[in-house]
């Protein structure tokens, strides 16, 4: 049914507004303004402002060198902070400089970013009062670059590789301690004093800034200077601290410490106005058979008269005794016949005179089970002389010979190293070895031969000196000293050419797409074809995987043969890297005792040093400026190959600074990269300031 609407209304009947008189409305007047001073009194509440994110920012993939944003605009809050972790989910705030821009905005901007920043992620921190507000973490995607790097590896723990040696010094004169170590940059040093004076110390101490008294007894002190650096040099020593003994800790952010070997000071009395003993030649460990005859031999110089003192240890060499059979002016101990029981037995000897001591490097005498008499040798190589690229001929006679080793030493006998053959060493293992093509960095150095029987009793030849001469050479081809940049070498760049053939796709674990690939930079296929680098497998690549020494070598020693003879042909041996190791020493590329140990992976310095000495520096022209550098410096390894490459456009740097990492391992498809512009100018990078 629907509503009814009324046809008229009831009027209702008018009021009449009372009317307020003057009283009234002063009084109205007065309470509003009494009202208002109370309320203008009051502290006002301010407006809560949340934090809020509107809008999430978005992973990012830009090319090196390129500019990018990350956006969360319309985001709320009091204030903002973008933040960044470059690896795992370590966060820092990000300041503006550098390649930053808007840190504190909802925009952050990232401008000529290098390729080192590959894999950051960042978030938006949004300060409100209700706490602070995160935004979704994005991930910064850095493809190509020069020279590219990947993201800092953890700090590699200090390892000393050189331990400070005894000193033995007149009282009045300085003496020097030195420590060699590697690991991530920067490493620490810290000297430490420890000695036994009847009571007066007897633990390991820091040595604190230039002067160290002993407790107990203050008379006594030292003054020094470098007790914070690698070399530690002691002023002025004085015939009361003799004995003192001196070690180096050494550290670095990986947090671990190590001790080096500790080194005795041994002082004099008076400054006498010699020379004290310097050892040229140590004592060499034997083999021989029981009831062999053996001998040892030390050579010395000094201010005359020398003693010498042969001592004998028969545990670890921790104590030492004197051999009282042999005194005074015999730089020689002479056995007739060894027990069975000296196996193991080492000697040494202490060279002495008015000025001071020095003492031999230790010798081992090793007594084998097996029967028979030990080789004799009855003539010993004679020293030869021979110009540069010449040839040098050693003989050795013995009665009972059933084998033969040659060898030389680079180090006066310190240390011996095997011959084996190869295009310049013949007749390694047998009575007469013949060494052609002698480059001068083999002057000076002793070749010596060891004598076996059938058995396994050895004898050990007189040692021969080898000389080259400094006269013009017969052949073209000079060969450079070792560790110096072979500037004499004769070649051409244009012997570079492709021998391989490279096929997209043909390494399974190479992305062609990636900095290092066929689409981008091409780096992989150029070493390929250029015979440089191989695959680890037909099928595998591995880009990421680390380069070893030898392997580095090998690049090195090939780039050398080329560019002088047009070809690398050679035939591996055992282990496979020696004949790349005889050819790098014979050619000067390194010298025999640079790298102790081939196997280990190569360092970003050592590597800018084998590359160097490949080449002529000659062929590495400059087309960059480098004033400075932000990781390497004065004590930076190989720092004079580094800055060539840096100038000549090898190297760039894994950022906008040139940050090299030089104590960094290094990675196949980074090798590649570098090695291509070794050989190839026109991809060097020109132009650029560092510094």
């Amino acid at each position: 049914m629907a509503d009814k609407i009324p046809t008229s209304f009831t009027t209702m009947p008018t009021r009449k507004r009372p009317r307020t008189n003057t009283k009234q409305r002063l009084a109205f007047f007065v309470s509003l303004v009494f009202l208002l001073t109370i309320l203008a009194a009051l502290p006002l509440t301010a407006v809560a402002v949340n934090a809020r994110i509107s809008n999430q920012p978005v992973n990012r993939s830009i090319s090196a060198g390129g500019n990018t944003t990350f956006n969360s605009g319309g985001s709320t809050g009091n204030s903002f902070q973008w933040q960044v972790a470059t690896s795992g989910s370590n966060w820092s705030s990000v300041s503006n400089g550098d390649v930053y821009s808007g840190a504190t905005t909802t925009t952050l901007t990232l401008t000529n970013v290098p390729a080192s920043y590959n894999g950051y992620k960042y978030r938006l921190a949004a300060n409100g009062d209700n706490g602070i507000v995160y935004s979704n973490e994005v991930t910064l995607t850095v493809t190509g670059g020069a020279d590219p790097s990947p993201s800092p590896s953890p700090a590699a723990g200090p390892v000393i590789t050189s331990h400070p040696s005894n000193r033995s010094v007149s009282a009045g004169q300085n003496a020097t301690f030195s420590v060699t170590a590697t690991g991530s940059a920067p490493l620490t040093y810290q000297w430490q004093i420890g000695v036994s004076l009847g009571s007066i110390v007897s633990a390991w101490t820091d040595l604190p800034g230039t002067t160290f008294a002993f407790p107990g007894n203050t008379s006594i002190s030292v003054v020094y200077s470098g007790e914070k650096t690698a070399t530690l040099t002691v002023n002025a020593v004085a015939a009361e601290i003799s004995g003192v003994q001196f070690r180096c800790v050494v550290s670095n952010s990986s947090g671990t410490k190590v001790n080096s070997n500790a080194a005795t000071l041994t002082v004099t009395g008076g400054s006498g106005g010699g020379t004290a003993p310097v050892i040229t030649s140590h004592p060499a460990s034997q083999t021989v058979a029981p009831g062999a005859p053996v001998t040892f031999s030390v050579t010395a110089t000094g201010s005359a008269p020398l003693t010498y003192q042969w001592q004998y240890s028969i545990g670890s060499g921790n104590s030492w005794d004197n051999v009282t059979s042999v005194t005074g002016t015999t730089a020689t101990l002479s056995y007739a016949s060894v027990d069975s029981g000296w196996t193991a037995f080492r000697f040494r000897c202490v060279v002495s005179n008015s000025s001071g001591t020095a003492t031999s490097n230790t010798a081992t005498l090793t007594v084998t089970s097996g029967g028979g008499t030990a080789p004799v040798i009855t003539s010993s190589p004679q020293d030869q002389v021979t110009a540069p690229d010449g040839t040098a001929v050693f003989s050795v006679t013995a009665t009972g010979a059933a084998s033969y080793q040659w060898q030389y030493t680079a180090d006066m006998g310190a240390s011996w190293q095997d011959f084996t053959n190869n295009q310049y060493f013949s007749g390694a293992t047998a009575a007469t070895f013949t060494f052609t093509g002698v480059g001068p960095a083999w002057d000076g150095r002793q070749i010596r031969c060891v004598v076996k029987n059938s058995s396994g009793a050895s004898a050990f030849s007189n040692a021969a000196t080898l000389t080259v001469t400094s006269g013009a050479a017969p052949t073209p081809t000079p060969t450079p000293t070792p560790g110096s940049t072979p500037g004499s070498t004769t070649g051409n760049m244009s012997n570079f050419k492709p021998t391989n053939s490279y096929t997209p796709g043909q390494f399974t674990d190479v992305s062609e797409d990636a900095w290092y690939g066929n689409n981008q930079q091409k780096v992989v296929a150029l070493a390929y074809q250029y015979g440089l680098m191989m695959g680890k497998t037909k099928t595998e690549y591995t880009p990421s995987g680390n380069v070893t020494i030898a392997e580095a070598l090998t690049i090195a020693v090939r780039v050398h043969s080329i560019y002088t003879t047009g070809t690398a042909n050679f035939t591996q041996g055992s282990p496979w890297y020696q004949v790349y190791v005889d050819y790098a020493i014979t050619n000067g590329i390194i010298a025999a005792n640079d790298f102790p140990n081939y196997t280990r992976n190569v360092t970003r310095s050592e590597m800018a040093y084998l590359f160097v000495n490949a080449l002529p520096e000659s062929e590495f022209t400059s087309r960059n400026t480098v004033n400075s550098l932000p990781d390497v410096n004065n004590a930076t390894a190989n720092i004079d190959a580094i800055l060539l490459l840096y100038r000549a456009g090898v190297l760039t740097g894994s950022d906008t600074q040139g940050t090299f990492n030089p104590y960094n391992n290094i990675n196949r498809a980074e090798t590649a990269a570098i090695i291509t512009r070794v050989i190839l100018p026109s991809m060097r990078v020109s132009g650029r300031t560092f510094g």
